[in-house]
């Protein structure tokens, strides 16, 4: 049975408020095309012009934010990459790795999640204003590939962070249909362990 629309957005909002502890210096871009038409976007073309990277290590887990501008999520553009197992990805660097609603797996394994999980937040480029719905899409499809990654779990593990994502659909689960994005791009950086990241430009 599907997920209802308060669920999936539940899902959108876990990922984008626990993203992001330890900022690093690094490179790489979000590119493509978005449709939300209370912004009156309708394909167009969009670049988010990154220039934030953070990780969160929790246990194995590992959340990565990609973001222009260091400022709060609510402000702001940025991708959040949740790998629910970092040291299962560091095994399989260079492997496209499938991107699935997270919400489409099966009633009979409810805490089944997959390996990795992405969203969208476009709240710059798309404020938070009024009745507005937030631009908060999370990916259905596409895939992802890792070359690099920091895990947690793993003494002495590398602590660059590299991967690149190509034609991933992103979707507001509520309004599939008219409110997604089509966005390829990449980021590289160097996890900074301890320290904290900035919540501010």
């Amino acid at each position: 049975m599907a997920a209802s629309s308060f669920e999936r957005v539940s899902l959108v909002l876990v990922l984008l408020v626990s993203l992001g502890c330890s900022a690093g210096v690094g490179e790489g871009d979000v590119v493509g095309n978005v449709w939300a038409p209370a912004c009156g976007l309708a394909g167009d073309a969009y670049e988010m012009r990154s220039n934030f990277f953070s990780a969160d290590p929790t246990h194995d887990l590992l959340d990565i934010r990609v973001q222009r501008g260091s400022d709060f999520e609510d402000v702001s553009d940025g991708m959040g990459i949740s790998v629910r197992s970092a040291s299962e990805v560091a095994a399989i660097l260079g492997t496209p790795i499938a991107l699935e609603d997270p919400l489409e797996l099966p009633r009979t394994q409810p805490d089944e999640r997959p390996l990795v999980a992405m969203s969208v937040y476009l709240n710059r480029t798309c404020p938070i204003v009024g009745h507005r719905v937030p631009v908060a899409y999370q990916a259905v499809a596409g895939e992802i590939t890792f070359t690099a990654i920091y895990a947690p779990v793993v003494p002495a593990s590398a602590l660059e962070i590299t991967a690149a994502f190509s034609d991933v659909r992103f979707e507001d689960p509520s309004t599939p249909d008219t409110r997604y994005a089509i966005l390829s791009g990449n980021f590289s950086f160097i996890f900074n362990r301890g320290r904290p990241a900035q919540r501010f430009p």
